[in-house]
């Protein structure tokens, strides 16, 4: 199983130029601000999108879809994210409103905050649900979707510093294990692969992981996965 790890303070340096042609590619995930940077970074290089956005945040796409950002043709598919019905229904929308996708971009949401052993039940379950519930069955079901479309890459799009004894850092690596089981658990035709951000905060570590994103898109790389993490080492576990 072939699995490298780059490092690179920035992105922005080794980005390669888009393809001219290309289909479609969806984003979805809770961590919206780390989604709308990608949206912005894409949506200027001339990629096709589709964004899933909940109820209650289209009122915020909407602003998001703007021809200064290069995504005012955007397509916008309404559906919330939690366990494999949700999932099934926002991939399925998906695939019918651009009926051909290259890729798909899930940015987890990480619970901000918390320390671990203190933190209640019922925000556990919250930071787990978002952080690793629904990023696994959304993988799941566009997994699926793309061994019947023969192929596509599945991205990660990981932007939350690991903060010792708090949630975030269970969460955080929770999904780089899930990740690395996914790259040998979905069909054959799918590249897995994923950005970890470099631990800034805000607009400034989102435009790193948007950046990273789309090295990951367009970067020719052998099967089985790859990491793409910026900064200083994060920790693991």
């Amino acid at each position: 199983m072939w699995r490298r790890v780059w490092k690179a303070a920035r992105a922005s340096t080794i980005v390669p130029a888009m393809p001219q042609r290309r289909r479609a590619v969806l984003l979805c995930g809770q961590a919206r601000v780390t989604l709308g940077a990608i949206a912005r970074e894409l949506g200027r290089a001339g990629v096709p999108l589709v964004i899933q956005a909940a109820p209650a945040e289209m009122a915020a796409v909407r602003k998001l879809r703007t021809r200064a950002n290069g995504i005012g043709g955007a397509t916008v598919i309404r559906g919330t994210l939690g366990g494999d019905a949700e999932s099934r229904r926002v991939v399925a929308a998906a695939w019918r409103a651009a009926r051909a996708l290259d890729a798909v971009v899930i940015c987890p949401a990480i619970a901000d905050g918390g320390d671990a052993a203190t933190l209640p039940l019922d925000e556990w379950r919250d930071g787990l649900d978002a952080g690793l519930r629904a990023p696994f069955f959304l993988a799941k079901h566009a997994g699926l979707r793309m061994r019947r479309a023969r192929g596509g890459r599945l991205i990660f799009a990981i932007d939350a510093p690991a903060r010792s004894g708090q949630i975030a850092e269970v969460v955080r690596a929770g999904l780089l294990c899930m990740v690395d089981a996914l790259t040998r658990a979905v069909p054959v035709q799918v590249d897995v692969r994923t950005i970890v951000g470099s631990g800034r905060t805000g607009a400034a570590g989102a435009a790193d992981v948007a950046r990273g994103v789309r090295l990951l898109l367009d970067e020719e790389l052998p099967p089985g996965g790859a990491i793409l993490e910026l900064g200083p080492r994060a920790r693991r576990g």
